[in-house]
């Protein structure tokens, strides 16, 4: 038994360490932690559960009844009104770390008077995954698509729902304490004391050619179903930070960029470095980039869509040469 004074002390010390306790969760959920984006499982292995607000780290993250990250739209474009459809990985999606006013898609429709421009993402997805949202959800009657293609999107195989709840960063409930977020989502990996696990769209995994195929094959169907719905395809290219030297990537890129041209498809391959010094960072990390990085995305993309709407059956690449017609 602790001696007397100790004894009397103990109320008050657990009484300090509550109002601690509560002072850290009242701070966190301040900041937005404890409420995370929420997935659910679906036709295309899973996806954002629709109709979400969250505001963390004085970014906000919204996504519509449609499960897209933008504000309300109708089911079809207003009269007069062009309708872009971008469709991606947590590239697109741009993450908590970027508000959903600086998404490159937001951008993009400030940047082209008269189009609307819809989000299409989730964290983590691959190109299979992609095609199999874009058969269930369809175009919401948009004329063009874009779908946006990373180094590691070359390879990555399906991602089905078993990430739920099991990946830190794909919960399908809020925790009950802000605090139980940042420990197992942040604090706990980044120490070692638990086992880190990435986001499946950026993990180093062997380089599959199954996994390739099946990839390369998803492409191909996106294009098809694009084109039996009047809206030609658009191929936006991120490169990471630092782009792959492994001459089985490389062939890979090499091998979408060959049939991109013999179909006739617009190839957009944003320069991050062009006009800004490296000390500028356009990325947050080693694939996404940062508001920066959307912002040269979306002006690169401007460029090529403004001619896509003077002229739609000339396709172009944005690094100087002229795709040949098929």
């Amino acid at each position: 038994m602790p001696p007397l004074p100790l004894r009397r002390l103990l109320p008050a010390i657990g009484i300090a360490i509550l109002a601690s306790a509560a002072i850290v969760e009242l701070s966190l959920r301040g900041l937005g932690f404890g409420h995370p984006i929420l997935y659910r499982e679906s036709a295309s292995g899973y996806e954002v559960v629709p109709d979400q607000l969250v505001h963390r780290l004085f970014k906000t993250v919204k996504y519509n009844a449609n499960g897209l990250r933008n504000d309300a739209i109708s089911a079809t474009p207003a009269k007069g009104v062009e309708r872009i459809l971008c469709l991606g990985d947590s590239i697109t999606y741009g993450g908590s770390e970027v508000d959903n006013s600086q998404t490159y898609t937001e951008q993009l429709g400030r940047l082209l008077p008269g189009v609307e421009v819809l989000n299409a993402s989730a964290a983590g997805w691959s190109l299979v995954n992609e095609m199999k949202w874009l058969a269930d959800h369809g175009l919401f009657g948009s004329g063009v698509l874009v779908l946006q293609i990373g180094e590691n999107d070359l390879f990555e195989p399906f991602v089905d729902p078993s990430l739920l709840d099991q990946h830190p960063n794909f919960p399908t409930r809020a925790p009950m304490f802000a605090i139980t977020e940042v420990m197992t989502r942040y604090i706990l990996p980044k120490s070692g004391l638990t086992r880190r696990v990435e986001d499946p769209g950026v993990a180093k995994s062997d380089i599959d050619p199954a996994a390739a195929e099946a990839a390369f094959e998803a492409v191909e169907q996106i294009h098809r179903y694009a084109i039996a719905h009047g809206a030609p395809l658009v191929i936006l290219y991120i490169d990471p930070a630092e782009p792959s030297v492994d001459p089985r990537i490389v062939a890979a890129r090499d091998r979408l960029f060959a049939w991109a041209t013999q179909a006739s498809i617009r190839l957009v391959r944003p320069e991050f470095f062009k006009h800004q010094s490296r000390d500028l960072r356009p990325f947050r990390d080693a694939f996404h980039p940062n508001e920066l990085g959307n912002t040269i995305i979306a002006e690169t993309l401007a460029e090529a869509l403004s001619a896509h709407f003077e002229d739609k059956h000339l396709p172009s690449t944005q690094d100087g040469r002229q795709l040949p017609p098929a």
